[in-house]
């Protein structure tokens, strides 16, 4: 017998060793081992160790077979015990209804006749039993009348698919995702209504499950910008300066990312600005990138035109918007603000070296009341500011510069106020120990567009509230027991007097020197020809002989 014999293992053992010379005396079989006593050894010791694999491989068949047969019966087992309608999946124990959460993406007409079996428009309900009615556990599918805003039945099939093998829903009309605005408030995210299943075996055997179709976004929405308004702006406006802001908006829910802005360069668009400005990729906010010429740009067209693009971040195709912005650019400032009251020291027009007093008591928060100086009003007036411009369009800024004695510059506030005419208000914010100082002097600064080349400075100085320099105190009579206060412009007047003066002195002596050098040059001059012409050397001659 061959030892590949595929007999029952006690035959196929036992039919082996009449090919021995010797008949076995007795054979043990053994869970792990194998152990062969004879009363004489074995012909060949390598016919034993294949007779082992062969068995060895033979119990390892028979253990699968039985493992497979386990699981056949155990199916079966559950089979019989499942009844059409239940759910596949673990839920909440009855009487609780389970809910189903289910996704399709929304389509459209074309969509749907293109792609009619696709899985994005459609899903798998993972309830036992057959929507085929020849099948031994048919049951039926219908959603009931309580839905939310959308009527599913308006859209959506109960089939199964191509395998005949799941139950499914299926979009069968267009559906739109997406409402009338980029808002997500007039989405239609998720449909939700209640589904009824019905073992044709028993109708009155129905059970209701509560289902959440999430409708998942398709990218079929261009952005749209919002209003793009031309702006306006000074030539010199500083590089880096943030001068617009764009804004586009997307009915998609773009859950990839947020809209993304950029320029571009568009032939034939007058003054194309891709080069003297840039934008914020995802703020769309515009910067000025470079030194603005309004020389350049000519009378007509006194504008830098951007051509903006906004795109989308999906998902799958990326869709994009396109505006134009255009930026005008007016004429330089050519002089900067200053500070206006009535009879203050002037010069081509305007106040030279504007002074301010204010009491050194004031309340926090609140605008303080400032007097000129000279004060000639004898009230309180604003501190006024005028630009040298006539057709002047810049922005004023005011600071608190500085503060004599030093450190308190945070203690005040400047505010620029515009209506009903142009005035600076100043407050104090924080306490100032005003009893240990004489006075303190803060700067005051307006400034045009930014630059501080174009600006007005003026001093306020605060004092005690029964100086002098208080309302009416200075308005150019001495009050009764007072002596006339020193004026140290009348000083300055009067330096400057003395000194044209002398000037005038010097250059007046310089001149009477200057003619009478040139005067007694020419005198003598005259005398050297007279002495040295011939015919008055004869004349002389002859009077001498005489």
């Amino acid at each position: 017998m061959p030892l590949d014999y595929q007999g029952p293992y006690f035959f196929r053992i036992f039919l082996i060793f009449p090919r021995s010379k010797q008949w076995p005396a007795y054979v043990e079989i053994d869970p792990v081992l194998i152990t062969i006593k004879q009363h004489s050894r074995l012909e060949n010791l390598h016919n034993f160790l294949k007779l082992r694999r062969i068995f060895e491989a033979e119990i390892h068949n028979m253990m699968i077979t039985v493992l497979k047969t386990f699981t056949f019966i155990v199916l079966v087992a559950v089979v019989a015990t499942q009844n059409p309608c239940d759910p596949m999946d673990d839920g909440p124990i009855p009487p609780v209804a389970p809910t189903l959460y289910l996704s399709i993406t929304e389509a459209t007409q074309e969509d749907l006749m293109q792609h009619p079996h696709s899985e994005e428009y459609q899903d798998e309900i993972r309830l036992h039993g057959s929507l085929n009615a020849a099948s031994p556990g048919a049951i039926t599918l219908e959603s009931t009348n309580d839905y939310s805003s959308v009527n599913p039945s308006d859209y959506f099939v109960f089939d199964t698919d191509l395998s005949g093998q799941k139950n499914i829903i299926r979009l069968a009309q267009p559906f739109n995702r997406d409402g009338a605005t980029a808002q997500i408030t007039d989405d239609t995210n998720i449909v939700s209504f209640t589904l009824r299943c019905t073992p044709q075996s028993n109708t009155t055997a129905a059970r209701f499950y509560q289902v959440s179709l999430l409708i998942r976004d398709v990218n079929d929405n261009p952005p749209v910008f919002l209003q793009t308004p031309h702006i306006r702006i000074n030539e010199l406006t500083p590089t880096g300066q943030l001068i617009a802001t764009v804004q586009a908006e997307d009915k998609d829910l773009n859950l990839d990312g947020g809209i993304s802005y950029r320029l571009v360069k568009h032939p034939g668009v007058i003054n194309d600005g891709i080069e003297f400005f840039s934008i914020s990729k995802d703020t769309g906010e515009i910067f000025v990138n470079a030194r603005l010429d309004y020389e350049s740009l000519g009378a007509e067209t006194n504008y830098y035109t951007l051509v903006i693009t906004a795109t989308d971040s999906g998902p799958g195709i990326l869709r994009t918007a396109q505006t134009t912005l255009k930026i005008y650019v007016r004429d330089d400032e050519e002089h900067g603000p200053v500070f206006e009251y009535e009879g203050c020291i002037r010069f081509d027009g305007y106040c030279v070296r504007p002074s301010y007093t204010a009491s050194s008591v004031q309340k926090l928060n609140q605008p303080i009341n400032v007097y000129p100086v000279p004060n000639t009003q004898g009230k309180p007036v604003d501190i006024m500011f005028r630009s040298r411009d006539s057709n002047s369009r810049a922005t004023i800024q005011t600071f608190i510069v500085s503060t004599l004695p030093g450190g308190y510059k945070d203690h005040f506030e400047a505010r620029t106020v515009y209506y009903p005419h142009n005035k600076v208000e100043i407050r104090q914010t924080k306490e100032i120990p005003m009893q240990d100082m004489a006075e303190m002097e803060v700067l005051l600064k307006v400034e045009a567009d930014g630059r501080g080349d174009m600006a007005g400075y003026a001093m306020v100085t605060f004092v005690d509230p029964d100086s002098s320099a208080i309302a009416g105190g200075n308005t150019g009579s001495p009050k009764e027991g007072e002596s006339e206060p020193d004026d140290k412009y009348s000083e300055l007047t009067l330096t400057l007097i003395i000194i044209i003066a002398v000037t005038l002195t010097l250059v007046l002596c310089l001149a009477i020197v200057v003619i009478c050098l040139v005067r007694r040059q020419r005198r003598e001059i005259s005398d050297k020809e007279r002495l040295y012409s011939p015919k008055e050397a004869y004349v002389n001659d002859g009077a001498t002989a005489l």
